[in-house]
C-alpha cells in the first residue's frame, strides 16, 4: 500500500482526480496533502518572525490604539485578574526581548512588567502556585492581567479551559540567567510553593468608577433599567484621601460567565467595561 501511494502521490492533480473518479479511491487524496509538524515537547523551535518592537521597560508603546506604559522597576508590583495561555500559534517566534517562545516550557506575557521579571503566580482557583519568568508583551485583548505559555498553564492546572483568576505578586529571589523561561524554585521557599493560596478574591465586571454619587447612581439605573439578567450595585472605596463609587456588576463563579456578561454589555453599548478581580 506504502508503494502504490508512493505511485499515486507522483502523478498530477488531473492523473490523481481520473483514478478516484473511476476508483473512488479517495483515501489516496489525503495520503498526499502536506503535512505540518506539531511541536513536541522538548524540541527546539526555529524562528518563524522578527522580534516584535516592544520595549522591555521605560518607554511606553501602542498596540490596537491602547499606549501601554512599561514600568521602570517591578519590586512591589502585586496584580489580581484573569489569565490565559498561548501556545501553538506563537510556538518558535521571538518573544519582546529577543527569545525564542516554546509554549512547553515555563513563561508568561505582561504588558507593563519590566523583561525579564520573576512572578509568584497563584492559581485562585486551585490554590496552585509557580514562579514564572516574563519575557514577552501582551495580552492585548478582554482585559486579561497575563498570558502563560501552555507549559505554565499546565503546572498551574488550568490548561483544558483556557483562563482562570490569578494574583502575582514580583519577586527579585530568582536569578536572571538570560535563558528562555525555565521554572526556578531558587527565589521561593518549597513551603511557599505548596503552601494553600488563599482563595477569597472575587470577579466582577466593572462599568465604571465616579467621583460624583450621582453620576455613578445614574449609570446603575441605566444599566439595570435594560434587564440583562444582572443587576449593577454601587460600591464605595477610598484611594488617596479621595472617595470614589464603582458601578460593578457581580461576584461571579467563573472567568467564563464573566466573560459572557462582558460581551453582552459590550454589545449593548454599555462600555467602557472591564473584568476585575479583588
Amino acid at each position: 500500500m506504502i508503494a502504490v501511494s508512493r505511485w499515486f502521490c507522483r502523478l498530477g492533480v488531473v492523473g490523481r482526480l481520473g483514478i478516484v473518479g473511476r476508483l473512488g479511491i479517495v483515501g489516496l487524496l489525503a495520503a498526499c496533502a502536506p503535512v505540518t509538524p506539531v511541536p513536541q515537547p522538548g524540541s527546539e523551535p526555529s524562528i518563524t518572525t522578527p522580534l516584535q518592537p516592544y520595549p522591555k521597560s521605560g518607554a511606553p508603546y501602542t498596540v490596537n490604539g491602547v499606549t501601554y506604559q512599561p514600568l521602570s522597576s517591578a519590586e512591589g508590583y502585586v496584580g489580581h485578574g484573569v489569565a490565559s495561555w498561548y501556545g501553538p500559534g506563537f510556538h518558535g517566534r521571538r518573544t519582546a526581548n529577543g527569545e525564542i517562545f516554546d509554549m512547553y516550557r515555563i513563561s508568561a506575557a505582561h504588558t507593563i512588567l519590566p523583561l525579564p521579571t520573576y512572578i509568584r503566580v497563584t492559581n485562585l482557583e486551585n490554590g496552585r502556585q509557580l514562579l514564572v519568568r516574563v519575557n514577552d508583551r501582551g495580552p492585548f485583548v478582554n482585559d486579561r492581567l497575563i498570558d502563560f505559555s501552555y507549559g505554565a498553564a499546565r503546572e498551574l492546572g488550568f490548561d483544558h479551559k483556557g483562563k482562570t483568576r490569578v494574583r502575582i505578586e514580583a519577586t527579585t529571589g530568582a536569578d536572571d540567567r538570560g535563558g528562555m523561561g525555565g521554572y526556578s524554585p531558587s527565589g521561593l521557599a518549597p513551603s511557599d510553593l505548596s503552601r494553600p493560596a488563599e482563595l477569597s478574591e472575587q470577579i466582577f465586571v466593572q462599568l465604571g468608577a465616579f467621583s460624583a454619587l450621582r453620576n455613578a447612581s445614574h449609570q446603575v439605573e441605566r444599566i439595570n433599567r435594560m434587564k440583562i439578567g444582572h443587576h449593577a450595585r454601587l460600591f464605595r472605596v477610598n484611594l488617596d484621601k479621595k472617595q470614589y463609587y464603582r458601578v460593578r456588576i457581580g461576584p461571579f463563579t467563573s472567568v467564563d460567565r464573566a466573560d459572557a456578561t462582558l460581551s453582552l454589555l459590550t454589545g449593548k453599548g454599555l462600555g467602557p467595561a472591564r473584568i476585575v478581580v479583588e
